[in-house]
């Protein structure tokens, strides 16, 4: 038997066991899969905890700061940072790069912002 076969044999045996099982057995396995969905969501949030709250605001400023660096050397004459030359270009990245590292690695508290949380 190839390899097709056997996996067309073993998909029609599986859709066979998913009819004959009763309506109850399947809202039950839904259930089951559902209560380990939020078991491992659960698990994930525990390993990840949030953030402290300074650490959007300090992600914040690093943003401002890059933008406001790109527009300050693009569009102000200033001396002292066109004396940078194209070291301008390297602290707008670095400044982009810390930021967008960050926010990667920043960990907002989902139950905080939940809708359906208790009042």
């Amino acid at each position: 038997m190839t390899g097709a076969e056997s996996r067309a044999e073993s998909r029609a045996e599986s859709q066979t066991e998913r009819r004959t099982g009763s309506r109850a057995e399947r809202k039950a396995e839904r259930r089951a899969q559902k209560a380990e969905k939020r078991a491992e969501a659960e698990a994930r949030r525990r390993a990840h905890p949030p953030s402290p709250p300074w650490v959007g605001a300090v992600l914040s400023l690093f943003l401002l700061a890059s933008v406001l660096w790109l527009l300050a050397y693009t569009l102000l004459d200033w001396d002292w940072q066109q004396s940078l030359g194209g070291w301008n270009w390297l602290i707008i990245v670095l400044l982009s790069t810390v930021t967008t590292q960050g926010l990667q690695r920043w960990h907002n508290d989902p139950r905080r912002y939940s809708a359906d949380r208790p009042a």
